[in-house]
């Protein structure tokens, strides 16, 4: 574990940092907020060499991101399991548009005070060939990285054809 003073400035700069990027700038008139997520690692302990350290701190800044985004965290050897997986799920996920290995299906709402059907809730599942059922709360927010947004929405409206009888001309997305 590095010195508490040296993890204390590492975290009081990368605060600063976050604090001094969300303010808003104006660039031709138009005002801009950003946000950032910071990676923290040390060395030695978090890595013998810069490829390793930047590799604990990648993990790290991938942490900050799941936890939220504009914050900062400090590397931990779990992350790397962490890192790792969201790296593999991202990679199938071309995949599994391509394969058929994502399925939805619609559950109904209902009101207690009415006792009727309100309308319906779409549920979208994966099944990895390797790692069994993927909860959407791991793969949901894995989507929105890699895949064009017009992928999954094909995807998805397709999909909603298919269960209600309004077509079937749909097909895979090209990979």
């Amino acid at each position: 574990m590095p010195a508490a003073p040296e993890a204390s400035s590492a975290e009081a700069l990368a605060a600063g940092a976050l604090r001094r990027l969300s303010e808003e700038i104006v660039v031709d008139g138009l005002p801009l907020r950003v946000s950032a997520s910071i990676g923290i690692a040390f060395h030695p302990r978090d890595g013998g060499n810069a490829d390793e350290l930047l590799h604990s701190a990648d993990a790290a800044m991938y942490a900050a991101k799941q936890s939220g985004r504009n914050t900062f965290c400090v590397f931990e050897a779990q992350m790397n399991q962490s890192a790792l997986k969201s790296l593999i799920l991202q990679r199938d996920l071309h995949r599994a548009l391509s394969d058929g290995e994502l399925s939805m299906s619609f559950q109904p709402k209902f009101s207690v005070a009415s006792q009727s059907v309100t309308g319906v809730e779409a549920l979208i599942r994966w099944r990895h060939p390797e790692l069994g059922e993927i909860a959407p709360l791991e793969f949901i927010p894995l989507a929105e990285r890699p895949l064009p947004a017009s992928e999954f929405l094909a995807f998805l409206r397709c999909s909603a054809d298919r269960i209600v009888g309004a077509g079937s001309a749909c097909a895979a997305p090209a990979g």
